[in-house]
């Protein structure tokens, strides 16, 4: 293995002292993973990291937080004339907001708020009287209701249904969703979540649908997913979800038979996390003002699914209930059009969810939160999506592995994956996996750099594209993730850091064999080299929109560069896209700023169509509704 390791003795120094912390803390708290470094709790179980480097020591912080669903999200009571909501903290003032949501007749229902009435001392009171009409007492209306504090900060916007009489009783509800999932030609999955366990249908041509119980509980569930199968290809279907004595109806159309090769056009954007602005801009972690315009306009555009591809939230949360409180607010944003249009999601680094330990840095020094199992970014991301499960399982099994009969990574499932519509095949990678935000931390603590996919995701990767190359039904691969391959941005970032080869993964104290450039160039083997099928990346990270052609011609390397090089064979176009705009950086001084075709630093969606062997963009600004460009790729 030392021949892995870096020819400074300092640093192979330092891997052999931070081996021995490692195997103490293991000894002491079986908790902490053997993947990482240094990590140590003392005797009341508290963590804490020490530098072999300083000797210093740096406890991780506790850290609580109000903007956590059971303080936003509670279940209001029913009073004499409407319902009474109390969050549990004494500290809050502000205003609650409520009204009606848009008539039925309307296919995308958005709520209204027509009255208000104020938070005191954590409490809130609505007057319901005048907002309904309980001369139809059998109706049981939807409200929508929006929580606002003293500041000014919209914190979530929520809904319940009521049954109209003396006193008014909030009912069974569908808090979120239905959603349309993983859409074939032949199935569906319908997602929601009530506020009360039950056991909901759904009926779709005729045919009930139903989830078995995960729990066995008589009651029912609260999080369900219901497949909806024996269904026709390209066919729209209407679909009823039957809950208490309530009913809410959408549609969704399925695919057509695998190969068909008809026009289609699918959505892609990235970032939209929270910006500055106030208002909508940030609705807790999410800039909900440019999201849900993306979102409307995938719908006018006849989108047929939307790929996110990654920083969704504001993220970098050290408790799992922000980051849920920031996940129900973006699911929230877009809920009017999910019920319609099935939206795939990337993992960015925003959906980072962190235990961090105080080093005087900034930021200080976060590692991906742990236990792997329940709390880390990746299994906080897959608990809010329903997504296809064809991944890889983990990093367990690689050669860097210290405990090959045990986990000891973060899970893949529902965050690296592929799906096919027609004769398209989108592969989605996690580039932000098991990750250490900072890559100076990474050699003390361990973990992986933003932008590195790690060995058992490469080779999974590389079997699935040699799988869909002897598909006669696939014509196009494309690959999505957050970072990009080749940042136009910001050095520091994607699949570059300046060109430095020396950041890479550490394990247990000990560096992975290859550096990010040169994984990079395997990664372009396979896409360009190796597969005929694959001409896109579409990717996040860099602000607004750019796009680039890369080829043999083509300047990837920075001139001070000695490793092994790699020549592409043929070319492949790298699309970055956000609802960010410029962030007032300049451009970056790239080698291949030359196959750089078009950017601008404003927010963006393109819109990609597939018509038989063609390949076009169209990419309009969800804010004014101009077309940034129309461009054929093939």
């Amino acid at each position: 293995m030392l021949k892995y390791l870096p020819y400074s003795m300092n640093l192979v120094l330092l891997c052999f002292s931070t081996a021995g912390i490692y195997a103490q803390s293991s000894h002491l708290n079986q908790s902490v993973p053997a993947v990482y470094t240094g990590i140590m709790p003392n005797e009341n179980g508290k963590l804490y990291f020490l530098s072999v480097a300083s000797g210093d020591t740096c406890w991780a912080k506790i850290d609580t937080s109000f903007y956590v669903p059971s303080h936003l999200m509670v279940d209001p009571q029913g009073t004499q004339n409407g319902l009474f909501f109390d969050f549990m903290d004494k500290n809050l003032y502000g205003n609650l907001y409520f009204g009606h949501y848009t008539d039925d007749l309307v296919r995308f229902k958005m709520p209204t708020f027509i009255k208000n009435t104020r938070i005191i001392a954590g409490t809130a009171n609505l007057d319901l009287r005048s907002l309904f009409d309980k001369e139809n007492s059998s109706e049981i209306p939807k409200l929508a209701y929006r929580i606002m504090d003293q500041y000014g900060q919209i914190l979530y916007d929520g809904s319940i249904r009521v049954r109209i009489h003396e006193p008014i009783e909030p009912v069974l509800t569908i808090v979120e969703g239905p959603f349309v999932n993983m859409v074939d030609d032949q199935s569906v999955v319908v997602s929601f979540i009530t506020n009360q366990r039950c056991s909901p249908l759904v009926f779709v041509n005729g045919r009930e649908y139903k989830m078995v119980s995960k729990s066995a509980n008589m009651s029912g569930e609260k999080n369900h997913e219901i497949r909806v199968d024996h269904l026709l290809p390209a066919t729209e279907y209407k679909y009823d979800v039957h809950f208490g004595k309530s009913v809410e109806s959408y549609s969704f159309t399925t695919a057509p038979v695998p190969g068909t090769a008809k026009p289609f056009t699918f959505a892609f954007t990235s970032t939209s996390r929270s910006e500055l602005g106030a208002a909508e801009n940030n609705i807790l972690g999410v800039n909900a003002t440019i999201l849900q315009k993306a979102a409307a306009l995938a719908a006018h555009e006849n989108a047929v699914f939307f790929q996110f591809s990654g920083d969704l939230i504001s993220g970098y949360s050290t408790t799992v209930e922000e980051a849920d409180q920031q996940y129900y607010n973006w699911k929230k944003v877009v809920e009017p059009f999910r019920h319609y249009i099935p939206f795939y999601i990337g993992m960015g680094d925003h959906e980072s969810v962190k235990t961090v330990f105080d080093d005087g840095s900034k930021f200080g020094m976060g590692v991906d939160k742990f236990p792997f199992s329940t709390a880390s970014s990746e299994t906080i991301f897959a608990s809010h999506f329903v997504q296809p499960q064809n991944g890889p399982i983990s990093e367990d099994g690689a050669n860097y592995d210290p405990h090959p009969d045990k986990a000891d990574f973060p899970s893949y499932t529902e965050n690296v994956y592929f799906y096919t519509y027609d004769n398209l095949a989108v592969i989605v990678l996690n580039s932000d996996y098991w990750l250490t935000p900072s890559a100076k931390d990474i050699p003390m603590v361990g973990g992986n750099p933003s932008g590195y996919i790690m060995d058992n995701q490469l080779k999974w990767l590389a079997q699935t594209l040699l799988d869909m190359e002897k598909d006669n039904n696939i014509d196009h691969i494309i690959i999505t993730m957050n970072s990009p391959v080749f940042p136009t941005e910001n050095g520091n970032t994607g699949m570059w850091y300046y060109g430095k080869n020396t950041v890479r993964p550490y394990v247990s104290s000990i560096p992975v064999k290859n550096g990010i450039i040169e994984r990079r160039d395997e990664i372009l083997k396979l896409l360009v080299n190796e597969s005929t099928k694959t001409s896109i990346i579409l990717c996040a990270q860099d602000q607004g929109y750019s796009r680039m052609k890369l080829d043999s011609e083509s300047t990837i390397y920075p001139v001070e560069y000695r490793s092994k090089k790699i020549r592409l064979n043929g070319e492949i176009y790298q699309i970055s896209c956000g609802l960010s705009g410029a962030n007032g950086k300049k451009s970056l001084e790239i080698p291949w700023g030359g196959s750089v075709e078009k950017s601008i630093g404003i927010p963006a969606v393109v819109f990609v169509r597939i018509d038989g062997n063609q390949i076009s963009l169209r990419v309009i600004n969800p804010q004014t509704l101009e077309i940034i460009e129309e461009v054929n790729l093939q």
